[in-house]
């Protein structure tokens, strides 16, 4: 097997001018051979240089180096509900992205990248198949649950402790208060069957887009075989707030509206880091283009009314980070 294609960066730095000798018999006034050195011709290095470069070390969970992609999909049947079918996605798509330039004046449009890393794109799309005429659903909700698995470096084999925390990716619809635990039917709903007094019939579902969190924000997981005290993992949630009419927690009949239900389907997931790929870090070679003023003059305000504006400068290239 080929070696994966690497990146090879070379940074020009000035250096600095070599540090004198201290040679004592240059500076012996006596010596016959000896020059006065003016401290003002720079042959002498004075004050405190310090040079500080950052590297950040991430980790591609890729088996060959490559650009990561999510396909995850789950069939099932759900409590009260049905059968259901999820599918989280995020392609690998090369959507352009222009960066108009000219001497006054730098504007940005541009697409997100569809690679699967901290900060990217989810696709999610959400079905029940059959669903009972009692059912009400209220709210859908995706979030990203991530958890810190934390161990004593001093006790390395205890138990190590977990913290979790939950991002938002998206939600529709509005969940009840906890406190309603029969919320009537009255309330407004996504879905609701004709028994729970609604026009709703079998099949509901849900297809959107929402943005992980940012590196700031959320960590990437950790890559299998990294010894470190601190591991984190990530998970997928899809939760559906819902009530069966007629219907408690546990499937028992009453009268009237059903208490209040949850449902939670969670799907494990590895997510990356943003790291520079070779495949994405290639930048096509810059075209320049001559402006021709339009008909209908912009506005004063616009910064394309400048006179001075002779030619604009497209540069089309791929987002890196997101």
């Amino acid at each position: 097997m080929s070696e994966p294609p690497s990146i090879s960066l070379i940074q020009q730095v000035n250096t600095l001018p070599p540090v004198p000798t201290y040679d004592q018999s240059e500076y012996d006034v006596s010596h016959p051979h000896h020059e006065v050195h003016d401290e003002h011709d720079g042959t002498w290095l004075e004050g405190t240089f310090k040079v500080v470069r950052a590297v950040k070390l991430c980790y591609n969970p890729h088996p060959t180096g490559g650009i990561n992609s999510l396909e995850e999909r789950s069939v099932g049947e759900a409590p009260g509900l049905g059968g259901y079918e999820l599918m989280f996605r995020a392609p690998v798509v090369s959507p352009p992205f222009f960066l108009y330039f000219s001497l006054c004046s730098c504007t940005e449009e541009y697409r997100a990248d569809g690679q699967w890393t901290v900060g990217s794109l989810l696709t999610c799309s959400f079905k029940f198949s059959n669903l009972p005429p009692t059912c009400t659903i209220f709210e859908f909700r995706i979030n990203l649950i991530q958890t810190i698995h934390i161990t004593s470096p001093r006790h390395p084999s205890s138990t190590p402790k977990e913290t979790h925390h939950i991002f938002p990716i998206l939600k529709i619809g509005k969940r009840p208060n906890p406190d309603l635990h029969r919320p009537p039917k009255e309330y407004k709903s996504l879905f609701r069957g004709t028994i729970a007094h609604g026009n709703d019939e079998s099949t509901w579902g849900y297809e959107g887009k929402g943005r992980m969190p940012r590196d700031r924000e959320a960590r990437p997981s950790t890559c299998e075989g990294l010894i470190t005290p601190l591991r984190v993992t990530h998970q997928l949630g899809v939760e559906v707030v819902f009530s069966i009419w007629r219907e408690d927690a546990f499937g028992q009949s009453i009268k009237g509206p059903g208490d209040q239900r949850r449902l939670r389907i969670v799907r494990g997931v590895v997510l990356p880091a943003c790291p520079i790929l070779p495949q994405v870090f290639s930048l096509p070679a810059c075209k320049s283009r001559p402006f021709a003023f339009p008909s209908n003059p912009p506005p004063p305000s616009s910064p394309f009314s400048d006179p001075y504006i002779t030619s604009f400068i497209v540069l089309p290239y791929r987002i890196i980070h997101t």
